[in-house]
């Protein structure tokens, strides 16, 4: 007898985070991938990579990043 996704989803939920992280990267490696996905983040690399080397945009350094989640989140 074929289970309903609802059925699959309230098992699933009943395990583990760990074994629920194993489960969906198990799931997500049955799933074919994009076609376009790799193109479209190449696109988007060298446009993100473009703007910097313009003066488009900035980096932010990581510690900066960081130092300001802390606060925010403090």
């Amino acid at each position: 007898m074929a289970r309903t996704i609802e059925e699959v989803l309230a098992i699933a939920l009943e395990l583990s985070e760990d074994d629920r992280i194993v489960l969906a990267e198990e799931l997500k490696a049955t799933v074919p991938p994009d076609p376009g996905y790799e193109k479209a983040w190449s696109e988007e690399i060298e446009r993100r990579l473009q703007d910097l080397e313009s003066g488009r945009a900035r980096a932010i350094p990581a510690e900066e990043v960081f130092r300001k989640l802390r606060k925010k989140f403090q």
